[in-house]
């Protein structure tokens, strides 16, 4: 009995350390795509815009992600590819994982890789908007507690307007500008705008 018991434990050895193998590669794995997903939310910079008195700045996060979605999405195929790794046997799980190891190749380049001006895309996009015609009229501050406030009225409750109040707000086309250098662009005035209202 015991020499049974030996001769299958022996049989069995082999296998038992390749799904050790096996189970630490793809641990290490996961917790590889894991740690990158990770690190791509991560905040490199911050882009700060000074705006003119009493105008606060604009502050802008920049992350690896923005600045290469490559990576995350290599990362996900990764995983997605341990996952198949598991699911496949001989041939197939070996092809499986060599593609494992070019989407890892793949991160790693493209972690490397130099940020310039020509790789990385800023687009800035601006809609100045004159709503002052559609809202209430300034008789008093609009943070008043109960029984302190007035009712507030709206600006040209008695104007007649076809189309409905929202025909009152001036909002232009928005504009974009992007690249190095780039030149201002004018902002358009919409057709039909009427002055005094």
């Amino acid at each position: 009995m015991t020499g049974a018991n030996s001769e299958g434990a022996v049989a069995a050895g082999p296998f038992a350390h390749q799904r050790r193998n096996l189970a630490a590669i793809l641990a290490g794995g996961a917790a590889g795509a894991g740690v990158v997903l990770l690190a791509t939310r991560q905040e490199l910079a911050r882009v700060v815009v000074h705006a003119p008195r009493p105008l606060p700045d604009t502050v802008t996060a920049v992350t690896a992600q923005g600045v290469r979605p490559a990576i995350a999405a290599l990362a996900l195929a990764a995983l997605a590819s341990l996952a198949a790794v598991i699911a496949t046997r001989g041939l197939l799980r070996r092809l499986t994982g060599l593609i494992t190891i070019a989407l890892g190749a793949g991160v790693a380049v493209s972690a490397l890789g130099k940020v310039t001006a020509a790789a990385a895309r800023m687009q800035w996009r601006v809609v100045v908007a004159n709503l002052k015609a559609g809202w209430y009229d300034f008789n008093q501050a609009m943070d008043l507690p109960r029984g302190l406030s007035q009712e507030a009225l709206r600006r040209n409750r008695d104007l007649s307007v076809p189309g409905g109040r929202a025909t009152l707000d001036i909002t232009p086309t928005p504009q974009s500008i992007e690249g190095r250098n780039a030149p201002a662009v004018a902002s358009s005035t919409p057709s039909g705008v009427r002055n005094g209202v």
